[in-house]
């Protein structure tokens, strides 16, 4: 009997994780390939809640990593490598050496973004000069958009596959199952008053990370967003979950500790009690900065808003990028915009049918497994 081809998969941010684990699974599933699954740090979270099985690795440093790496892919030898391409060079290079040492032993490697943003870097090496250092085979991208945008920056267009975005799929039939109702009660069940209005602030680590580069960093946001609810006009109280990046640390959020604001407005820390959909979808209101989870909350039809107060850079988060949402640069445009979403039905329902507009390519799940099939030579 003729042995299945082998597709070693990887990743090590959550949101790269969160992208391809319905691919892994679906070829999982298939049962037309074996597929290795190896995960670093925040992604092991991320698989396990997407219930696939992988393998307990314990990673070395720098500069023993890439020797790591390319004795896995000879020990292996996969017939193609699944990445995910999330990781900034100054912080983990091993998805880069994945691509690097599947290279030298002529594996064909496809990477799948998560991200509408920041293509270059994910790409480039740490150091000066090392502009698309690190090159899968293929890279999976969003939409035609992105394939103008990053030919525009240099990417050859060859290497370049417009697959759709995996998760979206996963939204879909999360939101086919899961009723507002069934959410709201799993917040209830967090001590979460569902009687009240509820704001979710879906956080990340900016002011560790690229403060400096936007403007803006989680504290700050999340500290005027308070004083916009308690300047709200309302009888009814607002519970408001801040919801960690699994790369946030409670250091991050010295001083706004788990508390009552006051007599109505609530405030409740999160990191790993509840799975970001099943908030996102329970809330009446998400506030972010540019996390791709604003992403799945226009798509959840939660009202939605990016607040980058400070911020001097434009289209970094993707729906005001593709005109479905507002973002909120000063307090008073931040003040102005929770107050209507959350008071005004009116002005709410106009928001959502704008919302509504961004769209998405399907079946990115099959067409990424079929372009794993394709470089592994599986018909």
């Amino acid at each position: 009997m003729k042995a299945k081809k082998k597709v070693l998969a990887f990743a090590r941010e959550p949101g790269g994780a969160d992208t391809i684990a319905p691919v892994i699974g679906q070829l999982i599933a298939g049962g037309k390939v074996d597929v290795v699954v190896l995960a670093k740090e925040y992604a092991r979270a991320r698989f396990a809640a997407a219930g696939l099985p992988y393998e307990e690795t314990t990673w070395g440093d720098e500069p023993e990593l890439g020797k790591q790496v390319g004795g896995i892919i000879a020990k292996l030898r996969p017939d193609v490598l699944l990445t995910s391409a999330s990781s900034r060079p100054q912080d983990d290079l091993t998805e880069k050496y994945f691509w690097k040492y599947g290279a030298d032993y002529s594996i064909p490697s496809l990477a799948v973004l998560d991200q509408w943003q920041n293509y270059m870097l994910r790409f480039r090496g740490p150091n000066e000069g090392e502009k698309m250092a690190y090159m899968p085979s293929c890279v999976a991208i969003m939409d035609e958009g992105v394939r103008e945008e990053m030919v525009a920056e240099g990417f050859p267009e060859t290497r370049l596959y417009v697959s759709g975005h995996p998760r979206f799929e996963v939204l879909q039939k999360y939101r086919a199952s899961v009723s507002r109702a069934q959410a709201r009660a799993k917040v209830a069940a967090l001590g979460i008053d569902t009687e009240a209005l509820l704001l979710s602030f879906v956080s990340e680590p900016a002011r560790r990370f690229f403060a400096r580069e936007e403007g803006f960093d989680e504290a700050a946001t999340f500290s005027a967003l308070l004083d916009s609810c308690q300047r709200l006009q309302t009888d009814k109280r607002i519970e408001v979950v801040l919801k960690y990046h699994p790369r946030n640390i409670p250091e991050d959020f010295v001083g706004l500790q788990n508390s009552a604001v006051s007599d109505r407005v609530r405030v409740h820390h999160m990191q790993n009690e509840i799975e970001p959909c099943d908030l996102l979808l329970a809330s009446d209101l998400v506030v972010g900065m540019i996390s791709i989870l604003l992403v799945d909350s226009v798509l959840l039809g939660v009202p939605t808003l990016s607040a980058q107060l400070g911020g001097f850079n434009h289209g970094r988060c993707i729906p005001e990028k593709y005109g479905a949402i507002s973002v909120a640069r000063k307090t008073a445009e931040l003040d102005c915009a929770v107050g209507s979403l959350l008071m005004s039905k009116e002005f709410r329902e106009r928001y959502l049918l704008k919302q509504a507009k961004f769209a998405v390519a399907r079946d990115g799940i099959t067409r990424i497994r079929d372009k794993v099939f394709a470089l592994a030579g599986v018909s």
